[in-house]
């Protein structure tokens, strides 16, 4: 809080100051009991953090831009429905997202904004929010709902693989604030095993839907083989950050990188 004073005269003696704090109405179902007391006091602060980011969506911070970024709500309903049970918040968020196919059919970034950005991650970790969405409720119905515009994007982003394989184009293509090689445009190693996730998940929601996803599977078994043909390097024992657009190899071999290579079952 900041309390600022202006046109004083003379002294001012304060009787009181009060904050009124509001945000979405949550239970405390989480809790924690232990021992050492960091770890509580570390686990206090976080759940504190959690809940002062939950509005009318889940939001990046209370203070500064206030924005629904749908890479960082993903993030937060995994750890609201432990600590909250806040399920109708998340569907909100997921539902929102679909939104923003009048301005790119890749989604954009945060939603609802005038502002058309992307990052590509963001609509790749908001296809597996609505998959683990489904595996917190059961509820088919969503799935439903929210499959063709899962699949629709999906299929949008299949249309910006090259000739080799491999995930390119021009974007925000962002995982992290570190000191990693992620080009505007190009290849960006962890946006590219990440679609591979996001495609496998996206199969899945087209199971539960009565749809077949089997294209999005074989897209995916294509996306691993270019991933280890073309970014894996034999000397480094590891996968390079990116491939620029120019056709420079990256000499930076993040940790996120190699993650993310992980998950899509590439390594």
């Amino acid at each position: 809080m900041i309390l600022t004073v202006r046109r004083a005269t003379g002294p001012v003696r304060l009787h009181g100051v009060q904050m009124h704090q509001s945000n979405y109405p949550v239970a405390e179902v989480g809790r924690l009991a232990c021992s050492d007391r960091l770890l509580t006091d570390i686990w206090e602060i976080s759940r504190r953090t959690v809940r002062v980011c939950m509005e009318d969506t889940f939001v990046d911070c209370p203070a500064y831009e206030q924005v629904f970024w749908v890479g960082d709500a993903r993030n937060s309903a995994l750890f609201s429905y432990f600590l909250f049970g806040a399920e109708p918040l998340v569907e909100r968020c997921l539902r929102l997202v679909p939104g923003s196919q009048f301005q790119t059919p890749l989604l954009a970034d945060q939603a609802p904004s005038g502002w058309s950005s992307v990052i590509p991650i963001w609509t790749f970790l908001w296809a597996i929010a609505c998959h683990e969405y489904y595996v917190r409720t059961g509820d088919t119905g969503f799935v439903r709902e929210m499959w063709p515009k899962v699949r629709q994007t999906l299929d949008a982003y299949l249309t910006h693989v090259d000739h080799r394989g491999l995930l390119s184009l021009s974007g925000w293509n962002f995982i992290d604030w570190a000191p990693m090689d992620q080009p505007g445009s190009g290849v960006v190693t962890h946006q590219h095993c990440l679609l591979i996730t996001a495609l496998e998940v996206g199969a899945d929601l087209a199971r539960l839907a009565g749809d077949s996803g089997e294209h999005l599977l074989r897209a995916a078994a294509r996306l691993r083989e270019a991933a280890n043909r073309h970014l894996w390097s034999e000397e480094r024992q590891a996968y390079r950050d990116a491939i620029h657009a120019d056709g420079r190899l990256s000499t930076t071999f993040s940790m996120q990188s190699q993650i993310m290579a992980f998950f899509g079952g590439c390594a």
